[in-house]
Protein backbone atom coordinates (compact mmCIF):
# COMPACT_ATOMS: atom_id res chain seq x y z
CA UNK A 1 0.00 0.00 0.00
CA UNK A 2 1.42 3.36 -0.75
CA UNK A 3 0.07 6.87 -0.14
CA UNK A 4 0.27 9.99 -2.01
CA UNK A 5 -0.61 13.14 -3.10
CA UNK A 6 -3.61 12.29 -6.17
CA UNK A 7 -5.45 15.70 -6.62
CA UNK A 8 -6.43 17.20 -3.26
CA UNK A 9 -8.63 16.77 -0.92
CA UNK A 10 -12.15 15.54 -2.03
CA UNK A 11 -10.91 14.35 -5.41
CA UNK A 12 -9.90 10.74 -6.59
CA UNK A 13 -9.40 8.98 -3.07
CA UNK A 14 -7.31 6.20 -4.10
CA UNK A 15 -6.79 3.73 -6.95
CA UNK A 16 -5.22 0.71 -8.06
CA UNK A 17 -3.90 -1.82 -10.44
CA UNK A 18 -5.35 -4.75 -11.80
CA UNK A 19 -3.90 -7.84 -11.45
CA UNK A 20 -0.46 -8.44 -13.67
CA UNK A 21 3.13 -8.51 -14.02
CA UNK A 22 5.17 -5.40 -12.66
CA UNK A 23 2.70 -2.94 -10.87
CA UNK A 24 -0.57 -5.51 -10.58
CA UNK A 25 -2.85 -5.11 -8.06
CA UNK A 26 -0.47 -2.39 -6.43
CA UNK A 27 -2.75 0.08 -4.51
CA UNK A 28 -2.55 4.08 -3.71
CA UNK A 29 -4.27 6.63 -1.41
CA UNK A 30 -4.44 10.06 -1.49
CA UNK A 31 -2.24 11.40 1.12
CA UNK A 32 -4.61 14.92 1.03
CA UNK A 33 -7.98 12.87 2.22
CA UNK A 34 -8.93 12.83 6.25
CA UNK A 35 -9.02 9.43 6.51
CA UNK A 36 -11.10 7.83 9.40
CA UNK A 37 -12.43 4.41 10.48
CA UNK A 38 -15.76 5.98 10.95
CA UNK A 39 -18.28 7.98 9.18
CA UNK A 40 -16.33 11.14 9.72
CA UNK A 41 -13.93 12.32 6.75
CA UNK A 42 -13.40 9.37 4.09
CA UNK A 43 -13.57 6.05 5.59
CA UNK A 44 -9.83 3.73 5.23
CA UNK A 45 -11.91 0.53 5.46
CA UNK A 46 -14.49 1.04 2.58
CA UNK A 47 -12.10 3.06 -0.09
CA UNK A 48 -9.04 0.24 0.40
CA UNK A 49 -12.06 -2.86 0.05
CA UNK A 50 -13.24 -1.14 -3.13
CA UNK A 51 -9.44 -0.63 -4.51
CA UNK A 52 -8.53 -4.00 -3.12
CA UNK A 53 -11.65 -5.21 -5.11
CA UNK A 54 -9.99 -3.82 -8.16
CA UNK A 55 -6.81 -5.25 -7.06
CA UNK A 56 -7.96 -8.38 -7.65
CA UNK A 57 -9.14 -7.54 -10.90
CA UNK A 58 -13.04 -6.56 -10.18
CA UNK A 59 -14.61 -3.91 -11.98
CA UNK A 60 -16.69 -1.23 -11.38
CA UNK A 61 -20.88 -2.64 -10.41
CA UNK A 62 -23.87 -0.42 -11.60
CA UNK A 63 -25.38 -1.49 -8.66
CA UNK A 64 -25.27 1.66 -6.24
CA UNK A 65 -25.20 -0.94 -3.02
CA UNK A 66 -22.70 -3.16 -4.23
CA UNK A 67 -18.85 -2.18 -2.87
CA UNK A 68 -17.37 -1.97 -6.16
CA UNK A 69 -20.06 1.24 -7.50
CA UNK A 70 -17.78 3.71 -8.66
CA UNK A 71 -18.44 6.67 -6.09
CA UNK A 72 -17.89 6.40 -2.31
CA UNK A 73 -20.92 6.24 -0.22
CA UNK A 74 -19.95 5.64 3.31
CA UNK A 75 -22.06 2.79 4.83
CA UNK A 76 -21.90 1.19 8.55
CA UNK A 77 -18.80 -1.50 8.81
CA UNK A 78 -19.83 -2.61 11.97
CA UNK A 79 -20.51 -6.46 11.08
CA UNK A 80 -20.41 -5.48 7.49
CA UNK A 81 -21.48 -8.05 4.87
CA UNK A 82 -20.29 -8.11 1.54
CA UNK A 83 -22.96 -6.95 -1.04
CA UNK A 84 -24.41 -9.79 -2.99
CA UNK A 85 -23.17 -7.77 -6.28
CA UNK A 86 -19.38 -8.08 -5.05
CA UNK A 87 -19.58 -11.46 -3.82
CA UNK A 88 -20.73 -12.72 -7.26
CA UNK A 89 -17.79 -10.53 -9.39
CA UNK A 90 -15.38 -12.15 -6.89
CA UNK A 91 -17.16 -15.84 -7.64
CA UNK A 92 -16.99 -14.95 -11.34
CA UNK A 93 -13.31 -14.34 -11.01
CA UNK A 94 -12.09 -16.98 -8.72
CA UNK A 95 -15.08 -19.61 -8.38
CA UNK A 96 -17.48 -21.03 -5.96
CA UNK A 97 -16.72 -22.41 -2.71
CA UNK A 98 -17.96 -26.02 -2.80
CA UNK A 99 -18.43 -26.77 0.59
CA UNK A 100 -20.18 -24.83 3.16
CA UNK A 101 -19.18 -27.38 5.78
CA UNK A 102 -16.70 -25.71 8.20
CA UNK A 103 -12.97 -27.14 7.47
CA UNK A 104 -11.46 -29.45 9.63
CA UNK A 105 -10.03 -28.35 12.54
CA UNK A 106 -6.28 -28.58 12.56
CA UNK A 107 -4.48 -31.13 14.38
CA UNK A 108 -2.54 -29.44 18.03
CA UNK A 109 0.92 -29.79 16.94
CA UNK A 110 2.56 -31.89 18.65
CA UNK A 111 5.19 -30.45 21.13
CA UNK A 112 8.81 -30.48 19.74
CA UNK A 113 11.25 -33.08 21.71
CA UNK A 114 14.49 -31.46 23.28
CA UNK A 115 16.96 -31.99 20.33
CA UNK A 116 19.59 -34.00 20.71
CA UNK A 117 23.02 -32.96 21.26
CA UNK A 118 25.34 -33.20 18.24
CA UNK A 119 27.72 -36.59 17.86
CA UNK A 120 30.94 -35.50 19.04
CA UNK A 121 34.04 -35.39 16.68
CA UNK A 122 31.94 -35.73 13.92
CA UNK A 123 33.76 -33.98 10.75
CA UNK A 124 30.43 -32.08 9.51
CA UNK A 125 29.80 -30.79 12.52
CA UNK A 126 29.31 -26.83 12.31
CA UNK A 127 28.66 -24.16 15.16
CA UNK A 128 26.61 -20.39 14.09
CA UNK A 129 28.80 -18.90 16.78
CA UNK A 130 31.13 -18.93 19.54
CA UNK A 131 32.14 -16.20 22.40
CA UNK A 132 33.72 -16.03 25.86
CA UNK A 133 32.52 -15.31 28.81
CA UNK A 134 33.56 -15.22 32.42
CA UNK A 135 36.14 -17.24 31.18
CA UNK A 136 33.75 -20.05 29.73
CA UNK A 137 33.55 -20.81 26.28
CA UNK A 138 30.13 -21.24 24.61
CA UNK A 139 28.96 -22.59 21.19
CA UNK A 140 26.01 -21.64 19.48
CA UNK A 141 24.55 -23.66 17.15
CA UNK A 142 20.96 -23.17 14.44
CA UNK A 143 20.25 -19.59 16.17
CA UNK A 144 20.56 -17.55 18.83
CA UNK A 145 18.51 -18.92 21.10
CA UNK A 146 20.94 -20.09 24.36
CA UNK A 147 17.98 -21.90 25.93
CA UNK A 148 18.06 -25.16 23.73
CA UNK A 149 21.13 -24.84 21.55
CA UNK A 150 24.03 -24.26 23.59
CA UNK A 151 26.89 -26.32 24.51
CA UNK A 152 29.20 -25.24 26.82
CA UNK A 153 32.99 -26.49 26.98
CA UNK A 154 34.54 -25.66 30.74
CA UNK A 155 38.39 -26.50 31.44
CA UNK A 156 38.48 -27.91 34.58
CA UNK A 157 42.92 -28.15 34.18
CA UNK A 158 45.13 -26.81 31.43
CA UNK A 159 45.65 -30.55 30.30
CA UNK A 160 42.07 -31.97 30.38
CA UNK A 161 38.58 -30.59 29.58
CA UNK A 162 35.51 -31.90 30.51
CA UNK A 163 32.61 -31.23 28.85
CA UNK A 164 29.11 -30.41 29.90
CA UNK A 165 26.32 -29.61 27.32
CA UNK A 166 23.00 -27.98 27.76
CA UNK A 167 20.10 -28.49 25.39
Amino acid sequence: MEIFTHDGPNGVLAHANSPGPEQGGDTHFDDDETWTLSSRGINLLLVAAHEFGHALGLDHSKDPSALMYPTYRYVNTNGYTLPRDDRLGVQALYGVRTSKDKPEPKPEPKPNPEPSPPERCKRDLVFNAATSVCGELYFFKDGPSIDHKMVTFLAETPTRRSERSTW
